[in-house]
C-alpha cells in the first residue's frame, strides 16, 4: 500500500553531487521539490557549495553518499557547515553509503577507527541527526550521542528478489541464503528465518585489504547442492570474495547463484570478475550511482532505494517511528 506524505512545517532537501538522481526520485515520491545546493570543485581540489535558496528555521535534509570516500566527505562536511551558518532548524545527514565504514574497529596494532573519527567530525561540523543505508557494523551506531538511524536496504533489494523468484516458480525450499563470512552470519540468518530459507556460509582467508585466498570452503556444504544460492551482503567492493564465492558454492552443486547486494562499490576488476564468475544475477541499490561498465553488465539489476529514503524523511520530520519501517526486525 502506498504510503500519503503529509510534511507538516518547513522541510527542505538536498543532495551532494553524486546522489543527485537518487535524491530527485525520493523527492518525486514525497512530493517536495528538490532544494538548490549549488557545489563546486576549485582546481587545487578545494570544495566549496552555497545553498541557493532560504533555509533558515529549516528541517533540511542532506542526502549524500560519501563514495568516493575523501572527495565526498568534505563536500558533506562543508554542505553542513554552511547549512548550519544559515540557520537551518536541524541538520539532518541521509548517508545512502557510508565510506571509511568498514575501518570501525581496532583490529590491528595501531591503526585508526576511522569511521568513528568522522562521524565526530560530521557532529562538529553542525548535524543534528544520521541515517545510515546498511552500515558496515551496526554498532557505528554508537560511535555519537546524537539520533542515529540505520535503515536497511536490504529490505528493499529483498522485494526486487523475492517477486523474481516467484515469477520463476522458485519456492522459499529451493533457496539457501549464504553468508559471505562468519562476521555476517547473524545479519544471513536473520534474514533466512523471515523467509523460511536454508542457510550456508562460505569460509574466505582474507591474506590482505581487497585481497582474498584461494581455496573457500562452504560450511553447510550438504545444504546447497541443486538449491538455488544466494548471497546476502552489504557491498561488494573488488568482487574478489564474491565471484570466488560463487564458483566454490557451482563446484558444491548449487543449481543457481545469485546475489543481492546493497552497496555496489565495484572497484578495480569488479566487473570482469563478476563477469568471469558463474553467478546467474545481482540485485544491487542504487547507494551509489553505477559507471559506465557496471551499467552494461546484463548480471546486475539496479533497485531504487528512492522509496525508503523517502519514507525514512516524512517519519522523521513528522516525529514518526523510523522502527515501524521494519518491523520484521522487532522480533
Amino acid at each position: 500500500m502506498r504510503r500519503s506524505y503529509c510534511l507538516n512545517g518547513p522541510l527542505a532537501v538536498f543532495a551532494l553531487p553524486q546522489s543527485q538522481e537518487l535524491a530527485e526520485k525520493t523527492c518525486g515520491i514525497l512530493g517536495q521539490p528538490l532544494g538548490n545546493l549549488s557545489s563546486k570543485t576549485f582546481s587545487d581540489g578545494e570544495k566549496w557549495c552555497q545553498f541557493k535558496e532560504n533555509i533558515r528555521g529549516r528541517d533540511v535534509f542532506l542526502i549524500g553518499s560519501t563514495f568516493s570516500p575523501d572527495d565526498n566527505w568534505m563536500r558533506l562536511f562543508i554542505a553542513i557547515d554552511a547549512a548550519k551558518r544559515s540557520s537551518a532548524r536541524r541538520i539532518n545527514v541521509v548517508m545512502a553509503y557510508m565510506g571509511y565504514a568498514r575501518q570501525e574497529r581496532k583490529d590491528k596494532p595501531r591503526v585508526p577507527i576511522t569511521s568513528k573519527l568522522l562521524i565526530d567530525i560530521l557532529i562538529c561540523s553542525g548535524a543534528t541527526r544520521i541515517m545510515g543505508v546498511d552500515i558496515h557494523s551496526a554498532a557505528a551506531q554508537g560511535f555519537t550521542n546524537a539520533p542515529f538511524d540505520h535503515l536497511y536496504g536490504h529490505d528493499t533489494v529483498l522485494k526486487e528478489v523475492t517477486g523474481f523468484f516467484a515469477d520463476n516458480a522458485i519456492t522459499n525450499d529451493m533457496v539457501v541464503a549464504v553468508s559471505p563470512d562468519l562476521g555476517a552470519i547473524t545479519t544471513v540468518r536473520s534474514i533466512a528465518s523471515r523467509y523460511g530459507w536454508g542457510i550456508a556460509s562460505i569460509d574466505k582467508n582474507r591474506v590482505d585489504h581487497n585481497q582474498v585466498g584461494d581455496g573457500l570452503g562452504i560450511l553447510g556444504i550438504d545444504r546447497v547442492k541443486n538449491k538455488i544460492c544466494l548471497i546476502l551482503d552489504d557491498m561488494v567492493d573488488t568482487a574478489g570474495t564474491l565471484s570466488k564465492g560463487v564458483n566454490a558454492l557451482s563446484i558444491a552443486g548449487a543449481q543457481k547463484v545469485f546475489a543481492a547486494i546493497v552497496h555496489p562499490v565495484l572497484s578495480g576488476n569488479a566487473i570482469q570478475n563478476i563477469g568471469d564468475s558463474k553467478i546467474d544475477k545481482m540485485w544491487v541499490s542504487d547507494s551509489i550511482p553505477l559507471n559506465d561498465d557496471a551499467r552494461l553488465c546484463d548480471k546486475i539489476e539496479v533497485v531504487t532505494l528512492a522509496g525508503l529514503l523517502a519514507n525514512a524523511i516524512s517519519r522523521v520530520h513528522n516525529d514518526e517511528s523510523i522502527s515501524d519501517l521494519f518491523p520484521d526486525r522487532q522480533r
